[in-house]
């Protein structure tokens, strides 16, 4: 097993000023990976950040936690995941393939 890093990008490259940010696909078969749960790592400058997920490309987006500080905790991987930035913010996930 090897531990894999992703970074939550701005579509801009900013990180500043609000983003919703490219979707990540944790879950996806180049991943190989059966694990269920990650690590997501907030670094908050400002604002608050939303943690978004779902399953399918047609179902909503759902918030299943809003951070308002910096933190580090586990959670659970959806197939498809995003935050969403109201001012500046930078976000990771961490998973063991």
């Amino acid at each position: 097993m090897s531990n894999v890093q992703n970074k939550f990008t701005d579509p801009a490259g900013n990180y500043t000023g609000g983003y919703t940010s490219v979707t990540l696909k944790p879950t996806s078969s180049s991943h190989m990976s059966n694990q269920t749960r990650g690590v997501i790592q907030v670094d908050l400058v400002s604002g608050t950040v939303d943690l978004q997920m779902r399953l399918h490309l047609d179902a909503p987006w759902l918030t299943v936690k809003t951070y308002s500080e910096s933190t580090i905790e586990e959670i659970v991987i959806a197939n498809l995941m995003q935050v969403v930035v109201t001012a500046d913010a930078t976000c990771w996930l961490g998973e063991t393939q």
